[in-house]
């Protein structure tokens, strides 16, 4: 056997299909015969769960890095033959932080790799970095022989393209790693049915020529599907037309390297032309183009660009207001900032109705569809008793397998919001009883998500809600106060409560992915573990640890999520980052919250889309002029990528009968983002 090759998959952008692409093809050349490791150094772990593997603390590169351990220690097989994989966890994150204190910080993966390399067991290693150029990607780009550099079929694929290169170029020149090659490009998400598509690869091709590979991934709902099961396409789904594509590049990758084995071609060269017209057959996508282009595809987007279609600019001048919010949620270039106003107003309250008719105008819409609603619900008796002149108490009580759990809360008479009086659960006995409940089936009928998301159209999306995130659940059970004292009597029933509603939203949102529901989620609840009730280290304890895992769930299954959390988050910030989030309501500055549209920006860029941060209260206490100018000033402080901003106010409108009070601040924030001009 040949010397093992190292080969990095990397783009510091993320939603490449990157993750996607290093598994699918490490298993389809698994299948081929071919001895294969994936080595996952993403904190996120995608890889790991994408291959079956469930994440655990202390499994992963980290204790390697720090010579505390070996990589061999560290391998585990997969459910394919041939096929192993080094895991990740969350806690890779903080490598970073430790390797930059080494002399070396550059090479500590570059040396933990060398008694692999010399065992010589794989034909081919591949490392799955962060979507970052940070510490991590650079030591996985130090210790390889290639790179791969997977790129979606958009406008701003150059973009990116541009900085990993210049990084390769500061690798080779600065010593770290010489003979570092760019091994090829791959094209993902490919989809025939547009132009752009053909126009992206014909633009890439233009500037890496050959190093681009002929075979392009197209975009699929198999292929996004596969990761929430946590099987490659080539197990999920071995006749689609996604496995067929990544067996055919798993073809070209071995063409290309038989080469450069056999001393005759590099793979920067020209790849053997060997493509049949059964190939291209198999690789039909369902538009009929194949996924393995032809030179006569090819020249149909050539032609298509000399006829004026190509579109110099990234962005349209004018987006629907779907397309807007889709660019928002996906991290891409706008043409203005997206406008949103929450929609909770007061009930039977017409002083509103000209300002929701000016709203379902003007503004970018959302549709709530709860995601819920499908698991099943624990039998409960209700009554009610009188209170007071405003209230009537509810008693609700639920009988489980140890004891029956009582919470009763006060239910308004005038159409006010109702108070929660007293909770599920008061004592550890109460929580081990809510412990012994099974956990609920999940099932149900999709079909009017499809109805509600044809019914908005291009004025907004569908947002697929699916309630508070795992602590919050438990601190509604609980109560905040009791939730907080919990938190340091009986820690450890705390965690035992999270991760058990971790298990049912997992559950539910597997059942919403395998049902082609979304891309677009909403959860809510983090602010009931946020400072100054709790810690960060609470915060990183019950927030980030439970919710991770299910919004990696989303993003395999290619969707984005969209988190609320009120409070003081400056100092929690870093975590909605590390768990994933995509869209953040409502960042709010002082005095209400404690961090600026300015500070949020520098740590979101790129990253995360921050939605907000205009004050309800001054919609009713302001002027419209100066309403007009904190608008102006939030989209000069966070729009000046033109990514990455809805403007809105931080709360729905809630003083009953004053529709008419805040009527002409709520127009003079919507003029100002739909007027305007960079």
């Amino acid at each position: 056997m040949n010397a093992t090759r190292v080969i990095a998959f990397a783009n510091q952008k993320g939603g490449v299909g990157k993750t996607t692409t290093a598994i699918n093809l490490a298993a389809c050349l698994a299948e081929r015969g071919q001895e294969m490791l994936v080595i996952d150094l993403d904190p996120q772990a995608n890889a790991t769960s994408a291959l079956g593997i469930e994440k655990q603390p202390g499994h992963s590169v980290y204790a390697t890095l720090l010579d505390e351990s070996t990589l061999q220690e560290e391998i585990i097989g997969t459910a394919v033959k041939h096929l192993d994989l080094i895991p990740s966890e969350l806690d890779l994150a903080g490598a970073e932080v430790d390797i930059a204190r080494s002399e070396h910080y550059l090479h500590c993966f570059q040396k933990a790799l060398a008694p692999l390399l010399a065992a010589n067991h794989y034909n081919y290693i591949f490392i799955d970095c962060p979507p970052s150029l940070g510490i991590l990607t650079s030591n996985a780009l130090t210790a390889a022989h290639a790179m791969i550099i997977p790129v979606q079929c958009e406008y701003l694929a150059l973009e990116g393209l541009s900085m990993i290169t210049r990084m390769i170029e500061q690798l080779r020149a600065g010593g770290a790693n010489p003979g570092l090659t760019l091994d090829g490009i791959v094209m993902t998400m490919f989809d025939g049915r547009t132009r752009l598509s053909l126009q992206v690869i014909e633009e890439v091709k233009k500037h890496f020529g050959e190093r681009v590979y002929t075979t392009a991934i197209p975009r699929t709902i198999r292929l996004s599907e596969a990761p929430s099961f946590g099987q490659p396409i080539m197990l999920y789904d071995p006749r689609g037309t996604g496995a067929q594509a990544y067996h055919a590049l798993a073809k070209e990758f071995l063409r290309r390297h038989r080469k450069t084995d056999d001393g005759r071609q590099t793979p920067d060269a020209r790849p053997e032309k060997t493509d049949t017209e059964e190939d291209n057959r198999r690789l039909k996508t369902d538009d009929g183009l194949p996924a393995n282009l032809s030179a006569g595809a090819l020249a149909k987007g050539e032609a298509l660009a000399k006829a004026g279609h190509r579109t110099k600019q990234a962005v349209p001048q004018a987006l629907s207001s779907r397309e807007r919010l889709h660019r928002a949620y996906f991290h891409e270039e706008m043409d203005r900032p997206a406008v949103y106003v929450r929609t909770a107003f007061p009930g039977q309250d017409p002083s509103y109705d000209p300002l929701k008719a000016c709203l379902k105008e003007r503004t970018e819409l959302k549709v709530g569809w709860s995601g819920r609603q499908f698991e099943t619900s624990y039998p409960t008796e209700t009554h009610r008793e009188p209170y007071s002149d405003d209230f009537v108490r509810v008693i609700t009580r639920l009988t489980t397998p140890k004891v029956i759990l009582q919470a009763t809360e006060l239910e308004s008479l005038k159409g006010q919001p109702g108070l929660a009086e007293t909770h599920f659960i008061k004592t550890r006995e109460d929580a081990e009883a809510w412990l012994s409940l099974p956990l609920p089936e999940i099932q149900g009928d999709v079909n009017s998500f499809f109805e509600v998301d044809r019914e908005i159209g291009n004025r907004g999306i569908a947002e697929v809600g699916i309630g508070c995130n795992p602590a919050g659940v438990v601190a509604k059970l609980l109560g905040s106060e009791q939730f907080a004292l919990f938190s340091i009597t009986d820690r450890d029933i705390v965690h035992a409560l999270c991760e058990r509603q971790r298990q049912i939203m997992l559950n539910a949102v597997k059942f919403i992915l395998a049902h082609k529901v979304g891309p677009y989620f909403s959860m809510d609840g983090e602010e009931y573990v946020t400072p100054p009730l709790h810690s960060p280290k609470d915060f990183k304890d019950f927030n980030l640890k439970y919710d991770k895992p299910i919004i990696d769930l989303i993003h395999n299954g290619n969707g984005r999520i969209h988190i609320h959390c009120h409070g003081r988050v400056k100092q929690v910030f870093p975590g909605f980052l590390a768990m994933g989030v995509d869209v953040l309501h409502p960042f709010e500055a002082p005095p209400m919250g404690d961090i600026t549209a300015v500070e949020a920006k520098t740590q979101a860029r790129g990253k995360l889309c921050l939605e907000g941060n205009i004050q309800i209260a001054a919609m009713y206490e302001h002027t419209p002029e100066a309403i007009r100018t904190e608008t102006e000033t939030l989209i000069r402080d966070a729009f000046d990528d033109h990514k990455g901003l809805i403007v809105c106010p931080t709360a729905s409108p809630y003083i009953r009968g004053a529709g008419g009070q805040c009527l002409e601040q709520f127009k003079a924030m919507i003029d100002t983002v739909v007027n305007w001009k960079p």
